[in-house]
């Protein structure tokens, strides 16, 4: 994986989206708004650190339940031009999260056998 994005849909977003979306990213409140008018990524996180996924999953579930509608992308580190974007669905999202956090586990009991 690569840089994991959101956007929200809306044309004129929800204070409640405003709000959750300040809090994970420290965005001011008019920037922000842009951002969903814009249809620009509102956050992004290294697609490899399975906390800062965790954290992510976190605000999309915060949005998902105020009403929004997210839009999650995954880039593509070996597609054309730099951060080539598609769309991924919420499942895809959750799968990538479960087989990193599996391939941390299985890297880490390899670790403790060598030692």
């Amino acid at each position: 994986m690569g840089i994991i994005a959101i956007t929200i849909d809306s044309i004129d977003p929800s204070t409640k989206y405003l709000s959750l979306i300040k809090r994970y990213s420290n965005l001011g409140l008019i920037d922000i708004r842009k951002k969903i008018q814009n249809n620009n990524y509102l956050a992004e996180t290294d697609g490899d650190d399975p906390d800062k996924l965790q954290e992510l999953k976190s605000l999309i579930d915060e949005l998902t339940k105020a009403g929004a509608s997210v839009k999650i992308y995954d880039s593509d580190p070996y597609g054309e031009g730099l951060k080539q974007f598609e769309e991924i669905s919420y499942e895809e999202f959750i799968n990538n999260i479960n087989r990193l956090k599996e391939i941390l586990e299985e890297i880490k009991d390899l670790d403790d056998e060598l030692f």
